[in-house]
Protein backbone atom coordinates (compact mmCIF):
# COMPACT_ATOMS: atom_id res chain seq x y z
CA UNK A 1 0.00 0.00 0.00
CA UNK A 2 1.90 3.41 -1.37
CA UNK A 3 1.44 5.15 2.06
CA UNK A 4 5.20 7.04 0.93
CA UNK A 5 3.06 8.48 -2.35
CA UNK A 6 -0.11 9.81 0.10
CA UNK A 7 -2.59 6.64 0.49
CA UNK A 8 -4.66 6.98 3.35
CA UNK A 9 -4.55 4.42 5.78
CA UNK A 10 -5.71 3.22 9.28
CA UNK A 11 -3.69 4.09 12.00
CA UNK A 12 -4.99 1.78 14.46
CA UNK A 13 -2.23 2.67 17.04
CA UNK A 14 -2.15 6.06 16.59
CA UNK A 15 1.44 6.54 16.65
CA UNK A 16 1.32 8.23 12.98
CA UNK A 17 3.07 5.74 11.13
CA UNK A 18 2.29 3.08 8.93
CA UNK A 19 2.84 -0.28 10.67
CA UNK A 20 0.54 -3.09 9.38
CA UNK A 21 0.34 -6.40 10.24
CA UNK A 22 -0.52 -8.82 6.95
CA UNK A 23 -2.17 -11.96 9.17
CA UNK A 24 -4.22 -9.30 11.61
CA UNK A 25 -5.09 -7.45 8.31
CA UNK A 26 -6.76 -10.94 6.55
CA UNK A 27 -8.66 -11.32 9.98
CA UNK A 28 -9.97 -7.78 9.99
CA UNK A 29 -8.18 -6.91 13.05
CA UNK A 30 -9.18 -3.68 14.44
CA UNK A 31 -6.11 -3.16 16.24
CA UNK A 32 -3.95 -3.20 13.13
CA UNK A 33 -2.52 -0.58 10.81
CA UNK A 34 -4.28 -1.65 7.69
CA UNK A 35 -5.03 0.32 3.65
CA UNK A 36 -8.09 2.50 4.22
CA UNK A 37 -10.99 2.66 1.45
CA UNK A 38 -14.28 3.01 1.37
CA UNK A 39 -17.45 1.17 -0.29
CA UNK A 40 -16.82 -1.93 -2.69
CA UNK A 41 -14.87 -0.53 -4.90
CA UNK A 42 -12.47 2.36 -3.89
CA UNK A 43 -9.50 4.60 -6.43
CA UNK A 44 -7.11 6.97 -5.03
CA UNK A 45 -5.02 8.99 -6.81
CA UNK A 46 -2.91 12.41 -6.37
CA UNK A 47 -2.51 14.67 -9.08
CA UNK A 48 -1.16 18.60 -8.95
CA UNK A 49 -0.04 21.51 -11.71
CA UNK A 50 3.63 21.29 -11.55
CA UNK A 51 4.59 20.50 -15.14
CA UNK A 52 4.67 24.01 -16.97
CA UNK A 53 3.83 21.94 -20.45
CA UNK A 54 0.65 20.77 -19.42
CA UNK A 55 -0.71 23.74 -17.70
CA UNK A 56 0.51 26.13 -20.47
CA UNK A 57 -1.10 23.67 -23.03
CA UNK A 58 -4.69 23.56 -20.74
CA UNK A 59 -5.32 27.21 -20.74
CA UNK A 60 -1.95 29.12 -21.56
CA UNK A 61 -0.59 29.71 -17.62
CA UNK A 62 2.11 29.17 -15.36
CA UNK A 63 1.85 26.21 -12.40
CA UNK A 64 1.08 27.97 -9.11
CA UNK A 65 1.57 25.40 -6.45
CA UNK A 66 -1.48 22.78 -6.05
CA UNK A 67 -2.10 19.14 -5.17
CA UNK A 68 -5.01 17.68 -5.62
CA UNK A 69 -6.25 14.47 -3.85
CA UNK A 70 -8.77 12.36 -4.83
CA UNK A 71 -10.74 9.56 -3.92
CA UNK A 72 -13.51 7.65 -5.98
CA UNK A 73 -16.10 4.93 -4.31
CA UNK A 74 -18.78 3.22 -5.02
CA UNK A 75 -21.41 0.66 -2.96
CA UNK A 76 -22.44 -3.19 -4.64
CA UNK A 77 -25.36 -2.45 -2.79
CA UNK A 78 -29.31 -2.58 -3.34
CA UNK A 79 -31.30 0.77 -3.47
CA UNK A 80 -29.83 4.38 -4.30
CA UNK A 81 -26.19 3.49 -3.18
CA UNK A 82 -26.13 1.09 -6.15
CA UNK A 83 -26.60 4.41 -8.69
CA UNK A 84 -24.09 6.15 -7.17
CA UNK A 85 -20.85 6.74 -7.59
CA UNK A 86 -18.67 9.45 -5.08
CA UNK A 87 -15.74 11.80 -5.64
CA UNK A 88 -14.01 13.83 -2.62
CA UNK A 89 -11.21 15.98 -3.58
CA UNK A 90 -8.71 17.26 -0.92
CA UNK A 91 -7.30 20.66 -2.16
CA UNK A 92 -4.00 21.65 -1.04
CA UNK A 93 -2.45 24.94 -1.38
CA UNK A 94 1.57 23.75 -1.67
CA UNK A 95 2.64 26.93 -3.72
CA UNK A 96 4.63 29.84 -2.25
CA UNK A 97 1.09 32.03 -3.08
CA UNK A 98 -1.48 33.15 -0.50
CA UNK A 99 -5.13 32.78 -3.78
CA UNK A 100 -7.44 34.74 -3.18
CA UNK A 101 -10.84 34.70 -4.89
CA UNK A 102 -10.72 30.78 -5.06
CA UNK A 103 -13.90 29.12 -7.12
CA UNK A 104 -14.25 25.31 -6.79
CA UNK A 105 -16.09 23.98 -9.09
CA UNK A 106 -17.41 20.80 -10.98
CA UNK A 107 -16.71 20.60 -14.45
CA UNK A 108 -18.21 18.64 -16.74
CA UNK A 109 -18.67 17.39 -20.14
CA UNK A 110 -21.07 14.72 -19.87
CA UNK A 111 -22.16 13.15 -23.10
CA UNK A 112 -24.63 11.44 -21.62
CA UNK A 113 -25.49 8.45 -24.12
CA UNK A 114 -25.84 10.18 -27.75
CA UNK A 115 -23.66 13.63 -26.71
CA UNK A 116 -25.22 15.48 -29.56
CA UNK A 117 -28.98 15.63 -27.74
CA UNK A 118 -28.42 16.36 -24.40
CA UNK A 119 -29.83 19.29 -22.05
CA UNK A 120 -28.25 20.72 -18.90
CA UNK A 121 -29.90 22.58 -15.99
CA UNK A 122 -29.32 23.29 -11.82
CA UNK A 123 -31.16 22.20 -9.03
CA UNK A 124 -30.62 25.13 -6.49
CA UNK A 125 -32.57 23.47 -3.81
CA UNK A 126 -30.41 20.38 -3.91
CA UNK A 127 -26.76 21.90 -4.93
CA UNK A 128 -27.02 19.58 -7.88
CA UNK A 129 -26.56 19.69 -11.73
CA UNK A 130 -28.70 17.65 -13.90
CA UNK A 131 -27.82 15.97 -17.46
CA UNK A 132 -30.95 14.74 -19.40
CA UNK A 133 -32.56 13.92 -22.80
CA UNK A 134 -33.79 16.18 -25.26
CA UNK A 135 -35.27 13.43 -27.18
CA UNK A 136 -37.57 10.91 -25.87
CA UNK A 137 -35.25 8.22 -26.56
CA UNK A 138 -31.51 8.14 -26.68
CA UNK A 139 -29.85 7.14 -29.48
CA UNK A 140 -26.72 5.09 -27.09
CA UNK A 141 -29.36 3.51 -24.76
CA UNK A 142 -32.61 3.55 -25.50
CA UNK A 143 -35.14 4.59 -22.53
CA UNK A 144 -33.74 7.84 -21.43
CA UNK A 145 -31.55 8.13 -18.89
CA UNK A 146 -31.11 10.89 -16.17
CA UNK A 147 -28.09 12.19 -14.29
CA UNK A 148 -27.67 14.26 -11.75
CA UNK A 149 -24.14 15.68 -9.98
CA UNK A 150 -24.84 16.57 -6.54
CA UNK A 151 -22.42 18.56 -3.97
CA UNK A 152 -22.70 16.69 -0.71
CA UNK A 153 -19.96 18.94 0.48
CA UNK A 154 -18.72 22.46 -0.30
CA UNK A 155 -15.85 24.37 0.89
CA UNK A 156 -15.41 25.35 4.83
CA UNK A 157 -15.81 29.18 5.53
CA UNK A 158 -15.52 30.47 8.81
CA UNK A 159 -19.79 30.32 10.66
CA UNK A 160 -19.48 31.18 14.27
CA UNK A 161 -23.08 29.24 14.45
CA UNK A 162 -21.66 26.87 12.26
CA UNK A 163 -20.98 23.07 12.24
CA UNK A 164 -19.18 22.12 8.70
CA UNK A 165 -18.39 18.50 7.71
CA UNK A 166 -14.50 18.34 7.05
CA UNK A 167 -12.49 14.73 6.85
CA UNK A 168 -15.70 13.06 7.43
CA UNK A 169 -16.88 14.86 11.10
CA UNK A 170 -17.81 18.27 12.19
CA UNK A 171 -16.25 20.84 12.58
CA UNK A 172 -17.77 23.93 14.79
CA UNK A 173 -17.33 27.58 13.79
CA UNK A 174 -17.71 26.83 9.93
CA UNK A 175 -20.11 25.88 7.76
CA UNK A 176 -20.24 24.33 4.00
CA UNK A 177 -20.70 26.74 1.31
CA UNK A 178 -23.62 25.86 -0.96
CA UNK A 179 -23.24 26.25 -4.69
CA UNK A 180 -23.61 29.74 -5.62
CA UNK A 181 -22.89 29.58 -9.59
CA UNK A 182 -23.63 27.59 -12.31
CA UNK A 183 -22.98 28.49 -16.00
CA UNK A 184 -22.87 26.10 -19.07
CA UNK A 185 -21.57 26.21 -22.88
CA UNK A 186 -22.72 24.52 -25.93
CA UNK A 187 -20.27 23.10 -28.35
CA UNK A 188 -19.71 25.12 -31.20
CA UNK A 189 -21.62 28.29 -30.48
CA UNK A 190 -21.23 31.80 -30.85
CA UNK A 191 -22.51 32.94 -27.44
CA UNK A 192 -22.11 30.09 -24.94
CA UNK A 193 -18.64 29.19 -26.02
CA UNK A 194 -16.13 26.91 -25.24
CA UNK A 195 -12.93 28.91 -23.67
CA UNK A 196 -9.87 28.86 -25.60
CA UNK A 197 -7.00 26.11 -25.42
CA UNK A 198 -2.76 26.72 -24.75
CA UNK A 199 -3.60 31.11 -24.55
CA UNK A 200 -3.36 32.72 -21.34
CA UNK A 201 -7.16 34.42 -22.41
CA UNK A 202 -8.50 31.12 -22.11
CA UNK A 203 -7.89 30.80 -18.12
CA UNK A 204 -9.82 34.24 -17.88
CA UNK A 205 -12.79 32.95 -20.10
CA UNK A 206 -12.77 29.56 -17.94
CA UNK A 207 -12.37 32.03 -14.52
CA UNK A 208 -15.25 34.02 -15.90
CA UNK A 209 -17.00 31.01 -16.34
CA UNK A 210 -16.06 30.11 -13.11
CA UNK A 211 -18.17 33.43 -11.35
CA UNK A 212 -21.41 32.73 -13.52
CA UNK A 213 -20.54 35.03 -16.38
CA UNK A 214 -20.17 34.09 -20.19
CA UNK A 215 -16.90 33.15 -21.20
CA UNK A 216 -16.38 37.56 -22.31
CA UNK A 217 -17.53 38.40 -18.93
CA UNK A 218 -20.93 39.80 -20.22
CA UNK A 219 -23.82 38.49 -17.46
CA UNK A 220 -25.67 35.70 -18.67
CA UNK A 221 -29.25 36.80 -19.00
CA UNK A 222 -32.45 34.92 -18.50
CA UNK A 223 -34.56 34.75 -21.56
CA UNK A 224 -37.50 34.76 -19.83
CA UNK A 225 -37.32 37.64 -17.67
CA UNK A 226 -34.74 39.52 -19.79
CA UNK A 227 -32.73 39.98 -16.07
CA UNK A 228 -29.56 39.29 -15.38
CA UNK A 229 -28.97 35.92 -14.00
CA UNK A 230 -25.72 34.10 -11.30
CA UNK A 231 -27.69 31.07 -12.07
CA UNK A 232 -29.03 30.16 -15.68
CA UNK A 233 -31.09 27.20 -16.18
CA UNK A 234 -32.47 27.02 -13.32
CA UNK A 235 -35.82 25.65 -14.63
CA UNK A 236 -37.79 22.80 -13.81
CA UNK A 237 -37.50 20.38 -16.39
CA UNK A 238 -39.99 18.30 -15.02
CA UNK A 239 -43.18 21.03 -14.94
CA UNK A 240 -41.67 22.70 -17.99
CA UNK A 241 -41.77 26.11 -16.25
CA UNK A 242 -38.69 28.72 -15.71
CA UNK A 243 -35.67 29.08 -17.50
CA UNK A 244 -34.88 25.63 -18.92
CA UNK A 245 -32.40 24.19 -21.47
CA UNK A 246 -33.91 24.37 -25.17
CA UNK A 247 -35.47 27.36 -24.66
CA UNK A 248 -32.85 29.26 -26.76
CA UNK A 249 -30.94 26.10 -28.30
CA UNK A 250 -31.44 22.44 -29.37
CA UNK A 251 -30.19 19.83 -27.56
CA UNK A 252 -26.72 18.85 -28.48
CA UNK A 253 -23.17 18.62 -27.06
CA UNK A 254 -22.89 20.62 -23.28
CA UNK A 255 -20.54 21.70 -20.77
CA UNK A 256 -21.44 22.75 -17.06
CA UNK A 257 -19.46 24.02 -14.53
CA UNK A 258 -21.42 24.11 -10.58
CA UNK A 259 -19.41 26.50 -8.38
CA UNK A 260 -18.95 27.82 -4.84
CA UNK A 261 -16.83 30.60 -3.97
CA UNK A 262 -14.72 33.03 -3.39
CA UNK A 263 -12.33 32.18 -0.86
CA UNK A 264 -8.89 32.28 0.46
CA UNK A 265 -6.28 29.53 0.33
CA UNK A 266 -3.34 30.44 2.22
CA UNK A 267 0.05 28.71 1.76
CA UNK A 268 -0.91 25.25 2.96
CA UNK A 269 -4.34 25.40 3.23
CA UNK A 270 -6.47 23.06 3.09
CA UNK A 271 -10.30 22.62 1.50
CA UNK A 272 -12.33 19.81 0.72
CA UNK A 273 -15.66 19.06 -1.77
CA UNK A 274 -17.43 16.17 -2.35
CA UNK A 275 -19.89 15.49 -4.86
CA UNK A 276 -22.17 12.28 -6.08
CA UNK A 277 -22.98 10.67 -9.25
CA UNK A 278 -26.40 9.63 -9.71
CA UNK A 279 -27.78 8.34 -12.59
CA UNK A 280 -31.44 7.13 -13.31
CA UNK A 281 -32.98 5.28 -16.32
CA UNK A 282 -37.15 5.48 -16.70
CA UNK A 283 -39.58 5.46 -19.75
CA UNK A 284 -39.58 9.07 -19.71
CA UNK A 285 -36.93 12.03 -19.50
CA UNK A 286 -39.40 13.43 -16.49
CA UNK A 287 -39.31 9.97 -14.82
CA UNK A 288 -35.68 9.85 -15.18
CA UNK A 289 -34.81 13.13 -13.52
CA UNK A 290 -37.59 12.56 -10.70
CA UNK A 291 -35.73 9.57 -10.01
CA UNK A 292 -32.34 11.15 -9.88
CA UNK A 293 -33.86 13.70 -7.18
CA UNK A 294 -35.34 10.99 -4.86
CA UNK A 295 -32.19 9.22 -5.24
CA UNK A 296 -30.03 12.28 -4.82
CA UNK A 297 -31.56 12.83 -1.69
CA UNK A 298 -31.11 9.46 0.00
CA UNK A 299 -27.73 9.51 -1.21
CA UNK A 300 -26.52 13.00 0.07
CA UNK A 301 -28.34 11.87 3.92
CA UNK A 302 -26.20 8.90 3.53
CA UNK A 303 -23.14 10.88 2.79
CA UNK A 304 -23.97 12.97 5.83
CA UNK A 305 -24.35 10.44 8.35
CA UNK A 306 -20.52 8.54 7.27
CA UNK A 307 -18.64 7.95 10.79
CA UNK A 308 -15.11 9.15 10.41
CA UNK A 309 -14.39 7.05 13.56
CA UNK A 310 -15.72 3.71 11.44
CA UNK A 311 -13.95 4.51 8.27
CA UNK A 312 -11.66 7.15 7.60
CA UNK A 313 -8.60 8.95 9.97
CA UNK A 314 -6.35 12.01 8.83
CA UNK A 315 -4.97 11.68 5.16
CA UNK A 316 -1.61 10.98 6.59
CA UNK A 317 1.68 11.89 4.04
CA UNK A 318 4.91 11.22 4.83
Amino acid sequence: WPVRDGMPFLDANANGRYDPDFDAWLDDSAAADKPWFLGDEFFCYFSNDLDPARTSNLYGTSPIGLEIRTMIWAYDQPGPLQHAVFVKHVVVNKGKDRFSEVYFARWTDPDLGDANDDFVGVDTTRNMALIFNGRARDNFYGQPPALGIRMLQGPVERDPNGNALFGFEKRAGFSNSPINSFSFYVNGDGVYVDPDLGVPKGSTQMYNYLRSLLYSGAPFVDPLTKLQTKYCLTGDPVSQTGWIDGLVHKAGDRRLMMGAGAFTMLQGHTQEVAYAYIAAQQTTVARSISSVRDMSDLVNLFYRHLDKGDIMPELVST
